[in-house]
């Protein structure tokens, strides 16, 4: 609504609406060192090492050195986790041993196969019933130790000194663990098929590659950014540069809101594979955070148009063109519902294959659209919109809590779920308290960031709740709870001073910074009637205030003169005069281009004319104040 004050007193333009929430409830290790040697030993070099066969003798004699070893391990860990090395067996090197040293050091081999472009020589070592040595190109490739009894991999990964590295595990396009890798030592568990548990039955030593780190990345589930842009960097020294590693960077880029890296990155990725529809659909949405709304379409609909793109994919790609299309400049909520349906006919096809990682891609995809459908019928023009809403957003929690509990779900899944609740029910418009949601949303940032160790995932986590804030906001402005409202932007606020300098500016960011502040203030002016608490939540805002609106936003183009207008009013009443007069000319001259645009009625122009009348008649500025006035008071009678 539009409060307007006694004559000769100034107008606060408000905009108050009502808005309802309901929260969703959503074989010992000594007997192994007996059968077979202790596996690794640092050598005189500083390359390690499988140790030779040693005699009990030989293992006691060793006790004082290892007892000098265990003082300096953690020193060690340090130097070897900054160091990228291939492991030895007995001086057989993968990647620089030639086949002729491997005989001149074993001799002849027990057999010898060739499968494909590849030798497999067979050799018998000391407890080990089996030793295979892979040969291409008259090189060693990879060693394979077969072990004469199965061993826990934390067993053996102790006594390799690979506890300081982060392995990948290696499975099957149905999930099965088959074994896993330590990127920086090129070592790799196999484990045994017939075991219940994860048991290590061979060891496998392999050349340093890039694609170990590739699939370090790929498996991430605690969001180690810093360390996965290491491996990512590891990755591209060792080669091919492939898209994949750019897609990669990319996404984690954007993750951290360095959206001009990602920007770049992803252009490296398409350049190399101009059709790939995961490269595409990630473009999209950096492109959309960038504001770039057309590009955002154009590489959505490219995907969607593209007949030979996996599923998954082109299901991905309907979702984001439906969300482009509702938060765009002409929220077309409407036609945004019929393509998030595309998607979940899509998606749902996809949701129940044996394919791991494509199953999960597509449960997440439904999460998405059953969100988004939710959010364009509380948007949109549609009957009985609060119990329809209500359903897809149970349905939407429904799969996600799922994927939570049996799918691997993502991590940040919880904090999303509450925030596309709050999304759309301040769309919604209907009354209720968002106090639980808040809470529940405060209480998963504390455990997020509490378990994690990576800054920059913590600082995307703490924007994921602004962002949640301001939903929070609006549902409590709706309700006009002024208290609430300053409750919810100072745990905002808290949370900006962290990551304002740490994420990179976007014109869509600051305007969401900028109306959390406002919103502050206006709680302060209208609530509590304190003009100098406003000024200082105004004073916040507008740095992140601009005359252009991101493209998004543009329908808001007279709201947001509306609110300049207001400010003036507190910085009034607060004696700060010029500032008072210059923001209430700063917003008239904003909603003086929204109507000529058609998007203002003229009528609401009174309003600023009419503050600045009573500003520059005390301001003893007569001439001023008249025309100010007699403006105003044709717009009143029109």
């Amino acid at each position: 609504m539009q409060v307007v004050l006694k004559r000769r007193e100034m107008a606060v333009i408000v905009v108050w609406s009502t808005v309802a929430l309901s929260l969703l409830a959503p074989s010992d290790l000594q007997a192994w060192q007996v059968s077979a040697p202790a596996i690794l030993r640092e050598p005189s070099g500083d390359r390690p090492a499988i140790r030779k066969l040693e005699t009990p003798a030989e293992v006691a004699a060793a006790s004082a050195e290892e007892t000098v070893a265990e003082e300096t391990a953690a020193e060690e860990t340090a130097r070897s986790k900054a160091t990228v090395r291939a492991s030895s067996f007995q001086e057989l090197t993968p990647g620089e041993t030639t086949a002729d040293q491997l005989i001149e050091a074993f001799g002849e081999p027990l057999s010898r196969e060739t499968r494909g472009k590849e030798e497999f020589y067979t050799y018998q070592v000391g407890p080990f019933p089996k030793i295979e040595v892979v040969v291409a190109d008259e090189s060693v490739t990879s060693v394979i130790i077969f072990l004469e009894k199965t061993a826990a991999p934390a067993d053996i990964e102790k006594e390799l000194k690979l506890d300081a590295f982060r392995p990948a595990v290696i499975r099957s396009e149905s999930g099965t663990a088959l074994g896993q890798i330590y990127p920086e030592r090129g070592v790799v568990f196999s484990f045994d098929p017939e075991a219940t548990n994860r048991m290590v039955a061979q060891l496998v030593l392999e050349r340093i590659s890039a694609e170990p780190f590739l699939m370090r990345v790929r498996q991430d589930s605690l969001n180690h950014y810093e360390d996965n842009l290491a491996d990512l960097a590891q990755a591209e020294k060792l080669g091919p540069d492939t898209p994949e590693l750019h897609w990669l960077k990319a996404q984690i880029l954007d993750a951290q809101g360095n959206y001009a890296a990602a920007l770049t990155a992803i252009d490296k990725a398409v350049t190399l594979a101009p059709e790939d529809a995961r490269l595409l659909t990630t473009r999209a949405k950096i492109h959309f955070e960038l504001d770039d709304h057309e590009a955002a379409i154009r590489d959505a609909e490219a995907v969607i148009e593209d007949g030979e793109a996996p599923p998954e994919y082109r299901a991905r790609a309907y979702c984001q063109l439906a969300d482009f299309m509702a938060n765009g400049p002409d929220h077309e909520y409407n036609d945004a519902l019929e393509v998030h349906q595309e998607a979940l006919q899509m998606g749902v096809q996809l949701a129940t294959t044996d394919r791991t990682e494509v199953r999960r891609y597509a449960k997440r995809v439904l999460v998405d659209a059953y969100f988004g459908v939710a959010n364009d019928i509380a948007r949109g023009h549609w009957q009985d919109k609060q119990n329809t809403m209500l359903k897809w957003l149970k349905g939407a929690s429904e799969i996600a809590y799922g994927m939570l509990e049996y799918d691997e779900g993502e991590s940040l899944l919880r904090l999303q779920i509450i925030h596309r609740t709050l999304q759309a029910y301040a769309g919604l418009k209907i009354n209720a308290d968002p106090q639980k949601a808040v809470k529940q949303l405060l209480e998963e940032l504390d455990h997020v960031v509490r378990k994690s160790s990576d800054e920059s995932f913590k600082n995307e986590v703490r924007w994921i709740v602004v962002e949640t804030l301001y939903e929070a906001i609006e549902i409590s402005r709706a309700r006009e709870d002024h208290d609430q409202v300053l409750r919810f932007a100072e745990h905002a606020d808290v949370l900006i001073d962290k990551i304002d300098r740490q994420r990179e500016r976007t014109v869509n960011a600051d305007y969401l910074m900028g109306k959390i502040y406002f919103f502050a203030g206006l709680a302060e002016s209208i609530g509590n009637q304190n003009h100098s608490k406003a000024v200082r939540y105004y004073e916040k805002s507008l740095p992140y205030f601009s005359n252009d609106l991101p493209q998004r936003h543009g329908s808001d183009a007279g709201l947001h003169g509306e609110r300049f207008v207001s400010m003036g009013v507190s910085y009034w009443q607060a004696d700060a005069e010029d500032e008072a007069v210059n923001l209430t000319k700063r917003g008239l001259k904003m909603m003086l281009a929204a109507h000529r645009g058609g998007k203002l009625k003229e009528s609401a122009l009174a309003v600023p004319y009419g503050n600045l009348a009573t500003m520059y008649e005390a301001l003893d500025d007569p001439e001023q104040a008249s025309r100010m006035a007699a403006r105003a008071e044709q717009l009143e009678t029109r």
